[in-house]
């Protein structure tokens, strides 16, 4: 299990963009699999040097749930010294169902230019506590 800030992302976040504060314009998405012996996310998805969601959405054994992006909303950010991190809290987002089908990672990208997936840019994955069922949906506890 692992995640990944793409560099894309660290470039936004530096610069400026986007926005991460009150209304985002941030958005996730989720890659999926069949649920019964479905393909682990392919090889790839953590490149560093991936830009967009198109990129993304290309590599072999990586399928986007494209049919259900969802914004995250409220963002407040903080500094932690204690654990040497910044925090981004934003409200929690729920995905819609989807039956026969397993979230295998969540992927976080900026809206700003929002024309279609190749001017959507890639902030940061993760695949850690995935695999989980799409069958009832799947709420994110963002803290």
């Amino acid at each position: 299990m692992s995640e990944v800030l793409y560099n894309r992302g660290a470039f936004l976040i530096v610069s400026g963009t986007p926005t991460l504060t009150g209304a985002t314009s941030i958005r996730a998405i989720l890659a999926v699999s069949a649920t019964s012996g479905g393909a682990a996310l392919g090889a790839g998805w953590d490149n560093k040097d991936l830009n967009t969601v198109a990129e993304l959405d290309a590599l072999t054994d990586v399928t986007l749930l494209t049919a259900d992006r969802v914004s995250l909303t409220t963002g407040t950010t903080t500094e932690d010294d204690t654990n040497d991190r910044a925090n981004l809290d934003t409200d929690n987002f729920s995905f819609d169902p989807v039956a026969g089908q397993s979230a295998r990672a969540i992927f976080l990208y900026d809206a700003t230019v929002d024309t279609d997936d190749t001017t959507r840019l890639l902030i940061c994955g993760s695949n850690t506590n995935f695999p989980q069922p799409l069958d009832g949906g799947l709420t994110v506890q963002v803290a």
